[in-house]
Order: structure tokens, then C-alpha cells, then sequence
């Protein structure tokens, strides 16, 4: 299928980053290829395969844009400090197309997919025909390229519904000049299709291991595409009413949307199966709730086993190119590392900051805020916290009603991935951390087996799944003398609509920072009742712009200047 004008720039992209690799692959250098003569060996699919997963550490990559869903939840307020205008109007939800990724010269995150969707399309005719190769590794390599195309597809779908389509390599894109939106629901039915053939031809485990001696995970293995359909049935499981009226232009395929249960009773009975799969098989994929939470956002650490599928940014690499700016890597010129979410005051650029909403969702005792947020600039006096049961003062909180001035913002900033960055980029050149990204963890499949089985009416065995969660915030791994008894353990005996808030909440707390927040919001329908309410720290004003519609973001709007035929989303 014919894509855009646009992709004279993913043609020339994908030529030169083929062959660049997330490890140290020196023997496969960068350069022009063409593919129908480079599929000679397993050696040429391995290195055109890794370099697919480098490409994903780009810096305009999904998993490395995440600034604009960030800044769309509540989880995320830009500060007085922030440089770019765009993040005001995206926190206020002021945005149009001629906003949306116009600061990004080379198009951004919605290139840069296509640039991966089409490497992964590469990949898929060329080894297909490799004859050579063994049926088992053919197989496998094919399904990874599957795999890492459904997942662009799934995250492209969410933030923009209806999109350009194609599942072959691009002959030549500069001779496109007509484009259409191919509907969700047939993308949809597409990438479940192509993960149904994952579970089938990839391994249980990857035969790499890192040096915590985890299998690898920025691979995809069975349990990543049961993971990824779990995710895909949960979000359809309320698509027909949430998008009923998602378009100006055509009508949602509600009957398309049923039979995708595939002969499950509903959506949510499809979700809850697939990740119950990843649960009862865990011990066969190496999955298991890292035992300190702060591990999982430690870039010395590398891969952990809670996590389902990553993406590997590479420390201190220099130069551009395919070098990826991950989450908050960059140095500055004083060599302290500047940070998008780490306050001005310790080096960051001060951007973006948590909202007192999230962090005051959190008990004192849970660790999860702790590693979370970012609370030793002593921005707030300390109050006493006191024992309800006793009366007596048990430590302290910080307390909101005290902080210092700080002007450009009073709030904690967040510290997932601003703490430990591992290994980073020398000023000027490099701007790089050496996290690996979780894209999916196994607590998020816990998560969605809770909230697939309450809506079944299976409360007590959600529930179950939650109290894991937990009880691994009680535990302070770094110094076990620490451990808490917060937050408790939830009643197994609380009806549907408390388990409901519970599980909505557990969300929260457990994945905050991890890009989900707003896509929860708009699969729940709370997307305007929720940021309605919210009011962003440098305006002081509600967020009365907020509308249905802003359930997608625009096309961008450079589309519109180069090819025929597209169509703008409603409301922009």
C-alpha cells in the first residue's frame, strides 16, 4: 500500500540505518544496502534484525517521544522553566496539527514509525524467501519483524486512530502522492492476526542473556506477544463505545470489533486469558516481579525479569545518527546531567514535573512514591505523620502546604528515569542513558488480568492480583530494616465497584511515568471528566479546552503539504 511524499525521507533513513546495530556490531557498517542482495546469511538477518531494535532507540522514536502524552495526562505539568512553547499548549490542550511535531525537522516520532514499520517490512519479504536458512530460525527472525511492526501499529493507532497502512517494503516512496487512512479496526484485526502467528514461532526465552543473567528482553519472545495481545483486548473492550463517534468521516466497524473476541465472550474474557497465559507460564518465560522496585529504573542494571519487552539505549555513544535520546540523558556543559524532569536546581532543564494530584495518591509508606518521585531537594518543611490507631507521631511526610519558593515549580519532580542513568554521553556529542525501556512489564500484565477478571465478576481472584503488587511496594530491598506495612493488603470481599477504584488507582501508582496514564484515561471514558478538573501549575487555570475529541492527537500537518487524499482527525 502507497504511503506518503514524507517517506523520501524514511527511503533514505532506512537505506542508512539498516545495518545499525544495539550492540557492539562493528563488522556491519553503515551504508546503502539492497535488500534482495543482502539476504545471503543467517550473519546478514541477524545484523538487519538488530538493527531494527537499535532503530527503536532513536531519538524521535514512540519510545523515546513520550513528552506528548506525558503532558496530556495529569500526571505531568510543564514548569515556568520549560523552553517550548508546544508543551504549554499541549498541557492546556491548546494543540492543533500546525503544533504537533513542528518542532521536530525531521518529522518526528511519526517518521521515524514508519521508518520502522518499513525496516520490519524488509525484513519480513527477505527472509521469508531465505530457503537457506533453518524453518525454525526463518520463522523466528520473520516473527520478530511481526512483532516489533504490530507493537508501532498498536502505539500509532492509539495516538491517532485511523493511519496510513502498508505491509510491504516501500518500491519506491517518492513516487507517492496519494495517501488514505486505513481504519483502526482493520489495523486492528491485522496485528492480532500477525501476534496469533508469534505465538507459534517464537522461542519461550531468548538464548542471549544479559550480565544480571536475565534472558534478553529487547527481543521479543511468546510471552511478549501473549503480553501484547493482552494489552490489544483490553483496549478493545470498550472501543465501541468509546469511539463511536471517534470520526467525522465514517462510521466505527462495531461488528469487525466483536468478532475480534475470537470466540471469546467478550474483550475483556480475551484479555483476561492472554495475560493469565503470561501468568500460569511465567516460570517458562523468566518473568517474575523484580524484588526492589527501584531496580527497574536503573541504568546499570540493564534488563530485569519483570520486564516483557525493552528497548536498549546505549550510554555513552557519540555522535547522532541513530544515537537515541532516551529518557533524560543528555550533559550539560558543567558535565551534570541535564534532565527534561529533573529540577534546575541539580542540573536538569526543569521542563516538566509530577502533579501534587499522583503524588498525594500514594501512602507515605508505599516505596513505589519514593522511587517514583523526586523529593530530596527538601522543596517542602517536613510535617509529622501520625498513627491513627495510637495517636502518636510515626516519621514524617512532606508536607504540600510548605514548600519553599521555589518559583519555576514547587512540586516533586519525577525520578524514574532521572536517578540512575547508568552510563551517559559526554557534552557535546553524546546524549545518551543507558536505561532499557521497559514497553511492557510483567506487573502491567497483573494489572490486566485484575481489571479484565473484575469486569467478569471475578473480584476476589482481581484482587489477588493486586495485593502481589502490593506487597512488593511494602519491601525497601536497599535496606530491608526499612520494609513497611503500607500500603496493606486489599479485601478480597470489596464489591466490583470498589475493586473498580482499587484497580484504577493501582495503575497509577505502579506504572506512573510510564506513558500509560493517558491512554487509561481515554479507554475508561474519564478522559474529560478527569483533566476537566485538573489544573496545570503555571496557568492556575482548569483545563476548559479539554473536549472528546482530543482522544486522538492530529495528523501532522506537514502530511497535508505534501500528498493528496488525507483526512484530517475530527476537531482539528
Amino acid at each position: 500500500m502507497e504511503l506518503t511524499n514524507m517517506n523520501k525521507m524514511i527511503f533514505i533513513t532506512i537505506m542508512m540505518l539498516l545495518l545499525v546495530s544495539c550492540m557492539d556490531l562493528d563488522e556491519y557498517p553503515i551504508g546503502k544496502v539492497a535488500p534482495e542482495s543482502y539476504f545471503q546469511s543467517e550473519k546478514d538477518v541477524e545484523g538487519v534484525v538488530q538493527g531494527l531494535y537499535a532503530n527503536l532507540a532513536q531519538s524521535r522514536s514512540l519510545f523515546a517521544c513520550d513528552l506528548y502524552t506525558d503532558l496530556l495526562s495529569d500526571e505531568y505539568d510543564v514548569s515556568a522553566d520549560n523552553f517550548r512553547p508546544y508543551r504549554f499548549l499541549l498541557n492546556q490542550y491548546e494543540h492543533g496539527p500546525a503544533d504537533f511535531l513542528q518542532e521536530d525537522s525531521d518529522g518526528g516520532y511519526w517518521v521515524a514509525s514508519y521508518a520502522q514499520i518499513n525496516h520490519a517490512n524488509i525484513i519480513i519479504l527477505n527472509v521469508s524467501e531465505m530457503i537457506s536458512l533453518v524453518e525454525e530460525r526463518r520463522l523466528a527472525y520473520v516473527a520478530e519483524a511481526r512483532f516489533v511492526r504490530a507493537l508501532i501499529y498498536f502505539h500509532m493507532i492509539r495516538r491517532h486512530g485511523d493511519i496510513p497502512f502498508y505491509i510491504e517494503p516501500l518500491a519506491d516512496p517518492r513516487d507517492a502522492k496519494v495517501v488514505t487512512r486505513t481504519s483502526a479496526e482493520e489495523i486492528y484485526q491485522y496485528i492480532i492476526g500477525d501476534l496469533k502467528i508469534c505465538l507459534g514461532d517464537l522461542p519461550d526465552q531468548n538464548a542471549f542473556t544479559t550480565s544480571q543473567g536475565v534472558s534478553m528482553r529487547t527481543r521479543p519472545t511468546r510471552g511478549s506477544a501473549l503480553a501484547l495481545l493482552a494489552r490489544i483486548h483490553l483496549t478493545l473492550a470498550t472501543y465501541n463505545e468509546i469511539y463511536a463517534d471517534a470520526y467525522d468521516y465514517r462510521t466505527i466497524d462495531q461488528g469487525l470489533i466483536n468478532s475480534l473476541a475470537d470466540g471469546f465472550s467478550s474483550h475483556w474474557a480475551a484479555a483476561a486469558y492472554y495475560a493469565l497465559e503470561v501468568i500460569n507460564n511465567r516460570s517458562s518465560f523468566g518473568y517474575e516481579l523484580e524484588d526492589d522496585f527501584q531496580n527497574l529504573f536503573n541504568g546499570e542494571k540493564g534488563d530485569s525479569k519483570e520486564f516483557i519487552f525493552s528497548v536498549d539505549f546505549s550510554g555513552n555513544v557519540q555522535g547522532g545518527g541513530v544515537a537515541g535520546q532516551t529518557y533524560d540523558g543528555w550533559r550539560n556543559n558543567n558535565d551534570n546531567v541535564a534532565a527534561y524532569r529533573k529540577p534546575v536546581e541539580v542540573g536538569g532543564w526543569g521542563a516538566m514535573g509530577g502533579t501534587m494530584h499522583l503524588f498525594e495518591l500514594f501512602h507515605w509508606g508505599d516505596y513505589r512514591r519514593d522511587v517514583s518521585f523526586d523529593i530530596t531537594l527538601n522543596l517542602w518543611e517536613e510535617a509529622p505523620v501520625y498513627n491513627e490507631m495510637t495517636g502518636k507521631a510515626e516519621g514524617t511526610i512532606l508536607d504540600s502546604y510548605h514548600y519553599s519558593q521555589i518559583e519555576a515549580y514547587p512540586y516533586p519532580y519525577s525520578a524514574k528515569w532521572t536517578r540512575f542513568l547508568g552510563e551517559v554521553g559526554e557534552w557535546p556529542t553524546g546524549h545518551l542513558s543507558s536505561y532499557n525501556i521497559p514497553d511492557m512489564r510483567y506487573a502491567e500484565v497483573l494489572l490486566i488480568a485484575a481489571e479484565a477478571l473484575n469486569e467478569m465478576g471475578q473480584t476476589a481472584e482481581a484482587i489477588a492480583y493486586l495485593n502481589k503488587l502490593r506487597a512488593r511496594a511494602r519491601k525497601r530491598s536497599m535496606n530491608p530494616d526499612d520494609d513497611s506495612n503500607y500500603p496493606v493488603d486489599l479485601s478480597v470481599s470489596m464489591n466490583q465497584k470498589e475493586a473498580y477504584e482499587a484497580i484504577w488507582n493501582e495503575w497509577s501508582m505502579e506504572l506512573c511515568f510510564e506513558w500509560e496514564r493517558w491512554f487509561n484515561l481515554i479507554r475508561r471514558d474519564s478522559l474529560v471528566a478527569v483533566i476537566s478538573r485538573h489544573v496545570p501549575f503555571v496557568t492556575q487555570k482548569p483545563v476548559t479546552n479539554i473536549q472528546p475529541y482530543h482522544r486522538f492527537l492530529p495528523i501532522p500537518q506537514f502530511e497535508f503539504a505534501v500528498t493528496e487524499g488525507l483526512v484530517q482527525n475530527k476537531g482539528y
